[in-house]
């Protein structure tokens, strides 16, 4: 019977059940990595602080400046989106941008051209927002609220932006957000 891995709690962490096993770098099964709520982190960090053997961190300096990075990035994201703010928007987008929202695929230009348009909502606003830092990739995981105009329905989307570093710079490669329940 195998034995089931203790998971430590930190004074400022809870632990949820994930319904997928762990594994390290070398495929060996670990415990689950702990789920902070309501705090930004980041994969480097929550690897360190759960799993510390056998991490090799070469410059946590460059990581810490990278979080810093993206998480502007993101707040830069929800804010053009609010306000049609095409051209922050074609600073930050990669020009091989892809973007998946429910029922439609767009690339940059179509992308852009969409978010010069007059928005269906307000009081944009981001939730539970997670950054994992991979190599020269990073995923910003999160949930979005928003009022809709046309009914003032508060709805709610969860998203996934993929950013790259690509010579030196953060760019969104791409970007997909659902509807729970969709």
């Amino acid at each position: 019977m195998a034995e089931t891995p203790t998971i430590r709690k930190s004074s400022d962490s809870t632990v949820r059940p994930r319904n997928r096993i762990d594994t390290d770098q070398t495929g060996r099964l670990c415990a689950p990595t702990p789920f902070t709520p309501h705090r930004t982190t980041t994969y480097l960090q929550r690897n360190t602080e759960s799993h510390g053997r056998n991490k090799q961190i070469n410059d946590t300096k460059q990581s810490s400046e990278d979080l810093a990075i993206l998480e502007q990035l993101n707040k830069d994201f929800f804010h053009s989106d609010q306000f049609n703010d095409v051209k922050r928007f074609s600073e930050f987008l990669a020009e091989d941008f892809i973007s998946q929202f429910p029922g439609v695929t767009r690339n940059y230009a179509e992308f852009l051209d969409y978010k010069a348009k007059p928005r269906p909502f307000k009081h944009l606003a981001m939730h539970d927002v997670n950054i994992r830092i991979l190599s020269d990739v990073a995923l910003i995981h999160g949930r979005a609220t928003y009022t809709v105009l046309a009914d003032g329905a508060e709805q709610e989307a969860l998203y996934t932006d993929v950013y790259q570093k690509r010579e030196g710079t953060w760019v969104c490669v791409a970007a997909c957000a659902i509807a729970p329940g969709a």
